[in-house]
């Protein structure tokens, strides 16, 4: 049954999906933090890091790690974008796809911990807890915000057809300035945060899929948009880089402004997805891939994975080869941990995604039963 929807399906967004999958890894593979942070997790015992991705800098290969930063947060706009194109046109929610999501998180986060412990590395107990508990300790940000965006997304509906027009316009107007340019300047004001940043872009998907048909389907007027907004980021990137090189006040704020929020984040996203929609593609080999992003996500960006492996390939490359070719070894990883979260995610598919499916079924049909 799978396979017959997966082949019906239109694999032009579903391409786009995996452009965002891949731009979403390789925005994780460094091992980069704020300089001064603790990092007591990992089996990395110096202070410093590897990659400082958040000082001005004229180095041109810390420079494309950060646009692969900036990158990784235009992933995270598609996938949301993509969801919401589909989410808003749905009238029912479907509670086994929600247990379904916690169980495949939970799963994949065990085996891991079970991989991690059977290999020997002596696990910190506070991961060990959030590795058991990975949804309620948002191991994986992204997927507990798709949990609540998708469980609150029929409610999110009756609220877009409620609203006309004009008043659809001044909320979106109200609410992109304070979660989109305000949030911008000061993270966590006004209540933002990723959740909200989800619901935003929600209704943004929302108000154009039922008021502007017309530029939704302009091609022409998108690829003007996408080439327009990305060389005006690319400029404003690099002229703040300018500035943090001459003054100490900007010197360590390179990616105070990557956030999925950033309003040219979203433009380009949105605009992307407008693009891609237009485009009338039928490829089961591309619908396939797609539905693995979720089990790649989940892989690649596991607590263990990140605060041990990646570190522990870091530590290496930097006490035998240094860290001059900085963005080989990270696309190296990058490449690595794309193809590898595939061919598990492919496993996982087949063979433990078939279980978790099942008793999310059975879980939701005991749900049903319940007398409240």
């Amino acid at each position: 049954m799978i396979e017959k929807v997966l082949k019906k399906r239109n694999s032009s967004i579903e391409l786009l999906k995996i452009f965002a999958i891949i731009m979403i890894v390789f925005s994780h593979a460094m091992a980069a933090w704020p300089a001064g942070d603790e990092y007591p997790y990992t089996v990395i015992q110096q202070g410093g890091q590897y990659i400082d991705i958040w000082s001005a800098t004229d180095n041109i290969q810390i420079i494309v790690i950060m646009i692969m930063k900036y990158l990784g947060q235009l992933g995270n706009v598609i996938f949301v974008s993509c969801s919401a194109w589909f989410l808003v046109e749905s009238k029912k929610i479907k509670i086994e796809r929600i247990v379904n999501l916690i169980l495949d998180n939970f799963f994949i986060s065990v085996l891991f911990l079970v991989v991690f412990l059977f290999c020997g590395i002596k696990v910190h107990k506070i991961l060990l807890i959030h590795s058991l508990l990975p949804f309620l300790f948002e191991t994986n940000w992204f997927i507990t915000c798709y949990v609540f965006l998708y469980a609150l997304h029929p409610i999110l509906n009756i609220i877009i057809n409620s609203l006309e027009e004009a008043k659809y316009k001044q909320y979106l107007f109200v609410s992109i300035c304070m979660y989109s340019f305000i949030a911008l300047v000061l993270p966590g004001k006004l209540y933002s945060n990723d959740l909200v940043g989800f619901i935003l872009i929600y209704f943004i998907v929302g108000y154009l899929r039922k008021y502007k048909n017309d530029f939704v389907n302009n091609k022409k007027l998108h690829e003007k948009i996408i080439a327009f907004t990305s060389i005006l980021s690319i400029i404003l990137f690099l002229g703040f880089d300018i500035l943090g090189l001459r003054f100490s006040l900007l010197r360590n704020q390179m990616m105070r402004f990557c956030i999925f929020t950033n309003p040219l984040l979203i433009i380009i996203g949105i605009s992307l997805l407008c693009y891609f929609q237009t485009k009338e593609l039928k490829s089961p080999v591309i619908n396939y891939m797609s539905s693995l992003s979720i089990y790649v996500y989940l892989i690649h960006c596991n607590d263990l994975v990140v605060k041990y492996l990646r570190y522990m390939y870091f530590d290496f490359i930097h006490m035998k080869y240094g860290m001059r070719l900085e963005l080989l070894f990270v696309i190296v990883y990058g490449i690595a941990t794309l193809a590898t979260s595939f061919l598990l995610g492919g496993g996982y598919r087949c063979t433990i995604a078939r279980v978790t499916k099942s008793v999310s079924v059975r879980i939701t049909q005991c749900l049903c039963k319940l007398p409240f």
